[in-house]
């Protein structure tokens, strides 16, 4: 083959030497040249370039093990939400230089399962199952009536006509695809149900599989949702009562906003407890149990963990976006931490692990924060989150600060209503007020805002 001095490989690795040893010689340029030393030369150039590309990949690959590391957790943790599954192991496989210096967290007051949880709360995987057992034995049910239906179809009957009598059929031969069974149940209960087995061994085994499954993950749905409550509510205590500070600096005037700013409500610190973190957080964290419970019990189990379920997807897909974004930045940037002669990539392992660790905390803050703010707009019957109706029910998307309310309203100024509590869900509590004072909207505004609303007024500020 041919290649030219003037080549980039040529030119970069030491070709002047013979390129001038060609112009003394006076070697017209399209010579061919064969020679030992022509032939060395483009070795070591190769050998060099070859060197460098591999310190390139090598320097890569070092920056992407970090994301790789986040990536695999942020996934793993999705999967998890996603499927109704929860082990109570959750770490995060971290290069320990990355973590030096970061900042210890508490965790949460409960002891948490070296395995999938089976008791929740009043739930036991048997309590829970007698609970469920009527609507999964409905489900089952419908299955075998559109198996019925397909057969009579098949045979050229009527199924339209009222009198007709539809065949009996099998129930292991019913030919209903495993996947679609288990997309009902999911759709109906959020846990992941593989009967392609029991299908084959009657309706009875489906039953009870399905049962005892979908109440194990239903229980391990529930305790994520009180572990991250626990462990955020023992964050926040540690962020303003740190055991390495005197009480007496302690900040339980904030510590009070924060709970309120996250959770809705106000939970004072009264002067009878002791002057200890743990108690502090353990009485904030009881307050909360007992209205989440109650929240719960209004809504049913079901229903509640839906939208804990939803509210927690949600959350990851968006934080873990804009991170990713911030990942980008920081890599662009990080070079210049040479300058101050530190090692970049440990740079950027430390700042892309003190990310990473902001986002989890951000994500579970969003979560606790939504899932506090939803209301019952009326009571409803026992496990209503299997009838296909219209639910009276509204889940706070933004922020949990508004009110959940049935969308029922006509006339202008009950237009204005509705529309008035779009805005108020946008307005972040930490972000200006709209009167124009220049406070942030939680100290200014926002507990008259919230009083307007549920005596159906409209704010002072609103120009609607």
């Amino acid at each position: 083959f041919y290649i030219s001095l003037e080549d980039d490989l040529m030119r970069i690795f030491g070709a002047e030497r013979l390129q001038r040893m060609m112009e003394w010689l006076k070697i017209p340029e399209d010579e061919p040249i064969q020679h030992r030393m022509v032939s060395r030369s483009i070795e070591d150039s190769q050998t060099r370039v070859e060197a460098q590309n591999f310190d390139i990949r090598k320097n890569l690959l070092e920056y992407d093990d970090v994301m790789n590391l986040q990536r695999k957790t942020i996934y793993k943790l999705r999967r998890q939400v996603l499927e109704g599954y929860y082990s109570g192991d959750e770490t995060l496989e971290i290069d320990p230089a990355a973590a030096a210096g970061a900042p210890a967290k508490k965790g949460g007051l409960l002891s948490k399962p070296k395995g999938p949880p089976v008791v929740s709360g009043p739930w036991t995987i048997e309590k829970l199952g007698d609970r469920i057992r009527p609507w999964v034995e409905r489900i089952m049910g419908a299955f075998q009536m559109l198996a019925r239906k397909r057969a009579a179809l098949a045979a050229g009957m009527n199924i339209e006509d009222p009198a007709t009598v539809l065949p009996e059929v099998e129930f292991t031969k019913m030919g209903i695809e495993p996947r679609l069974v288990t997309h009902e149940l999911y759709r109906h209960f959020g846990a992941v149900v593989n009967l392609e087995e029991e299908l084959t061994q009657g309706r009875q085994a489906c039953v009870d599989r399905a049962v005892k499954e979908i109440a194990a993950s239903l229980i391990q749905q529930r305790e994520r949702m009180f572990d991250l409550i626990d462990e955020l509510v023992g964050n926040i205590v540690i962020e303003h009562c740190p055991p390495d500070v005197h009480p007496e600096d302690w900040k339980i005037d904030d510590l009070v906003d924060d709970i309120e700013e996250v959770f809705g409500q106000r939970i004072e610190i009264g002067e009878d407890l002791a002057l200890d973190p743990d108690t502090y957080a353990e009485h904030i964290f009881t307050h909360l149990e007992k209205s989440l419970m109650a929240k719960e019990d209004s809504m049913g189990t079901i229903q509640f963990l839906f939208y804990a379920r939803h509210y927690y997807l949600d959350e990851i897909d968006g934080r873990w976006i804009e991170h990713l974004r911030r990942m980008d930045h920081l890599r662009e940037g990080i070079g210049l931490r040479g300058y101050a002669q530190k090692d970049p990539k440990l740079e950027y392992k430390k700042e892309g692990y003190r990310m990473f660790i902001e986002m989890t905390e951000e994500i579970k803050r969003n979560v606790a924060e939504r899932v506090s703010g939803i209301e019952i707009a009326e009571q409803v019957e026992e496990l209503p989150e299997y009838e296909h109706k219209t639910m009276a029910t509204r889940a706070v998307a933004q922020g949990g600060g508004g009110q959940a309310r049935p969308v029922n309203l006509d006339g202008s100024e009950k237009s204005k209503k509705v529309e008035l509590r779009h805005v108020l869900k946008r307005i972040p509590r930490n972000g200006p007020c709209p009167c124009g004072s220049g406070k942030k909207y939680k100290i200014c505004h926002w507990r008259k805002d919230e009083a307007a609303v549920k005596k159906g007024e409209l704010p002072e500020w609103y120009q609607g």
